[in-house]
Parts: C-alpha cells; structure tokens; sequence
C-alpha cells in the first residue's frame, strides 16, 4: 500500500504534467501570405512569433505558416521590387480561409494582429 505521501508526490507529477499539456494545447498555427502578379519579386519581412524578425527575398505568391500563442505579434510587411501591380499581405489565423488582417499596396503591404 502506498504511503500517504508517495500518494500527494503522484498527485503534483500528475498535476504538473496535465498543466503541460495545457500549455502544448495553447500553440495555434498562422499564415503569413503574399501575393501580387504571378512571377513578381518582394522583399518580405516577417516576424517569428515571440520577437525575431527574418527577411527574403520571394517570387509571388509566397507563404510561411508559422506557431503562436495569445497575446504574441504576428507581422509580415512586402515590398514590391517588382514595380508591377499591387502587392497584398494577408495573415490566416488557424485553418481560417478569411484572412483576420489584409493590406493591398503599389509599394508596400503592412499587415499585423495580436490575436
């Protein structure tokens, strides 16, 4: 038989590791998009949940799916090196299909959201 505290000891791992599994269940999944005419060039920046900024150069369209939690910026800015037609960001959130923040520009599209 168990001692009463192997039993409590049991209690606060089972405790413990249900809390991960919280935490595990928090991550959800954006899509940073790019897009303009088939072929164009964009610089395209983008944040790295949690604060790093990255940079590339891209042939449109472009994507990049990246994990989030609450409360964490999500970002990506394009520049049209191209100079042909506009130049649109959109950013996904989940398996959404309707963008939760879209942009549309001849230079530049800036698109961001804290969800």
């Amino acid at each position: 038989m168990f001692k009463q505290s192997s039993l409590v000891s049991l209690l606060v791992i089972a405790c413990f590791l249900l809390s991960l599994s919280g935490c595990a269940s928090s991550a959800k999944q954006a899509t940073y998009n790019v897009s303009g005419p088939a072929g164009a060039n964009a610089l395209v920046r983008y944040r790295i949940p949690g604060g790093e900024e990255k940079q590339e150069t891209a042939t449109l369209p472009w994507k990049m799916q990246v994990t989030y939690s609450s409360g964490q910026l999500l970002e990506v800015i394009a520049d049209n090196t191209s100079r042909a037609g506009n130049i649109i960001c959109a950013i996904n959130l989940a398996d959404n299909d309707t963008p939760a923040v879209t942009n549309e520009g001849v230079d530049q599209a800036t698109c961001s959201i804290t969800p």
